[in-house]
């Protein structure tokens, strides 16, 4: 069973029909993208964690496991709890998908990571600033993709930080944090046998401020090796705190003067097709085949053989009706361009960027380094020509 069925999960719908196992996808939306591909679809809501178990007993799954869908861990956790199958116990997905929960967590153990509080109202935002100066990070509590997400250097505009996290969560929950300043980085991690193993860090370009969205990752990091045995030593021991006992990690670090320290850590892969593209590719692991050998129980192969670069850069077209987008065939053609997503098509409406859902879509470009990927990413990313008519 795979919980989820948005572009991320297509891979492992695919790979798992390669490899002879029947899938049982289930999605809220009808229209979700990987419904088509699945043998058996199910409209459901996934958060539903009693329906989606007794589903998993009518199908009598042999493994459960989502890619990248937040909102999927605790369903899954559940369900491989209650079947018997390999997966993380609930009550550690109960923390991991929350950020309040896993600051708690990690500040419990002395694991570095920013100051923050979880607040219920502006008045505890603005209290939280007689601990913390300006400037400081709003989001909420259980939402990815930079979603709600403000950073504020101006207290006149905490209220509609507050407003903006507390309107993007589920549970209206709003996490404020010290704001670190230093490089960002993730880091994709898959645990198995009790051991972690970090596949690959990432270097980070994002947004200026207030937002807070990634435009551009480039694998592998360029760090020093100092500091990149730092992130994994750091991050190794944020997984064990945390109890993630097996499966795949999506962490984001920043590298401070200091040393490095944790801002999220997820029990599930990276977004934007981070797995079944850049990993395998990047490290010569194919990150889906053994997230779904782990969920079967099966034989699990983490064989790092670094010796390529991916760059993943994302669009950002002016907002406004998209009249035509011209160019993508061109991108297509390029045989060091694996990947092309996009998230609009004609007559739909782009708003300003504020999160990751504002953006265009994104595109990946390979090379035999980190150098020769980012040029390929600048041109292929120029290649594209989005015809918008202003708002």
């Amino acid at each position: 069973m795979i919980v989820g069925a948005g572009l991320n999960e297509i891979p492992a719908i695919q790979k798992a029909k390669e490899m002879g196992i029947l899938t049982v996808v289930a999605d809220a939306n009808p229209g979700a993208p990987g419904i088509k591909h699945a043998d058996v679809p199910i409209v459901l809501d996934i958060c539903d964690t009693d329906s989606m178990t007794k589903l998993a007993k009518k199908y009598e799954i042999d493994g459960v496991m989502t890619v990248s869908v937040d909102a999927a861990v605790k369903t899954v956790a559940v369900i491989a709890d209650t079947l018997g199958l390999p997966g993380i116990k609930p009550s550690v997905a109960q923390v991991v998908t929350t950020k309040a929960g896993v600051r708690r967590a990690l500040v419990k153990t002395g694991i570095p990571s920013p100051k923050f509080a979880a607040v219920g109202s502006v008045k505890q935002l603005r209290e939280f600033t007689h601990e913390v100066d300006l400037p400081l990070v709003v989001k909420p509590v259980d939402r990815s993709g930079s979603r709600g997400v403000s950073k504020v250097y101006d207290s006149s505009l905490l209220e509609k930080a507050f407003e903006l996290a507390k309107s993007s969560s589920a549970v209206q929950e709003v996490l404020v944090e010290e704001c670190m300043e230093g490089s960002e980085h993730s880091v994709e991690c898959f645990t198995y046998n009790g051991k972690t193993h970090v596949l690959t860090i990432s270097d980070k370009i994002k947004t200026l401020p207030p937002y807070c969205v990634d435009i551009n990752l480039a694998y592998p990091s360029s760090l020093p090796v100092k500091d990149v045995e730092k992130i994994e030593v750091l991050v190794k021991s944020a997984i064990e705190v945390l109890g993630i006992d097996c499966g795949p990690t999506h962490t984001e670090v920043i590298m401070t003067k200091p040393g490095p320290s944790i801002l999220e850590i997820h029990a599930r892969c990276g977004g934007a097709h981070i797995p079944s593209h850049i990993v395998s590719y990047v490290t010569g692991v194919n990150m889906i085949e053994q997230c779904i050998n782990l969920s079967l129980g099966l034989k699990v192969d983490i064989s790092v053989t670094p010796a390529h670069a991916a760059v993943l850069r994302f669009l950002l077209p002016k907002p406004g009706r998209v009249l035509d987008i011209i160019g993508t065939d061109d991108v297509l053609n390029k045989e060091w361009v694996i990947d092309l997503v996009l998230f609009y098509e004609a007559g739909m409406m782009i708003r300003g960027l504020r999160d990751g859902t504002d953006r265009g879509g994104y595109l990946i470009a390979v090379g035999d380094t980190v150098s020769e990927a980012m040029g390929r990413a600048d041109i292929a990313a120029n290649l594209i020509r989005w015809k918008v008519e202003s708002p």
